[in-house]
């Protein structure tokens, strides 16, 4: 007849405690797997918001509505102060935009196309940021920004 001998409780604990460890490290990183697919799909959203923004722009541009714009636009060269704002509300989500346009210039300092020429060239840059509902930081990794740029030569106005 053989001995037969069971685990001790030692050995018992040690192994629940190593189970529990693993456990717990897997729910770790599906959870941080869940906030990274959440940023991602965040900042996808306001990579639309910023792509939409831009159209709606040059859509105003070349239509020169309200009547104006256009020539406003060409004459506006500050990078500091936005040339438009608003709130963009996309599933309960308000995205904030700022519109910075900037004349493009050459290693002397003189605007590429020339200064009164019809093509000139500006730079425009959309910046997007946005928060929770609750006008509170997303948990976990703050407010989000993204921001979108594109050359627009008068010419193509």
């Amino acid at each position: 007849m053989r001995n037969r001998r069971g685990f001790s409780l030692a050995e018992l604990v040690i192994a629940v405690a190593l189970l529990a460890i693993m456990i717990l490290g897997v729910m770790a990183l599906s959870i941080s797997v869940l906030k990274t697919e959440r940023k991602a799909n965040d900042l996808t959203a306001g990579k639309l918001v910023a792509q939409s923004v831009m159209s709606q722009l040059l859509d105003k541009l070349r239509s020169d509505t309200p009547a104006g714009v256009r020539a406003t636009f060409m004459a506006y060269n500050t990078a500091n102060v936005a040339f438009d704002s608003g709130t963009v509300v996309v599933q309960r989500t308000s995205y904030q935009y700022n519109v910075f346009v900037s004349t493009v210039t050459d290693s002397a300092g003189n605007p590429v196309g020339g200064a009164l020429s019809s093509n000139r060239l500006k730079n425009v840059e959309i910046q997007v940021s946005w928060w929770n509902g609750a006008g509170q930081n997303r948990a976990g990794y703050g407010s989000l920004k993204t921001s979108l740029s594109q050359l627009v030569a008068e010419g193509q106005l």
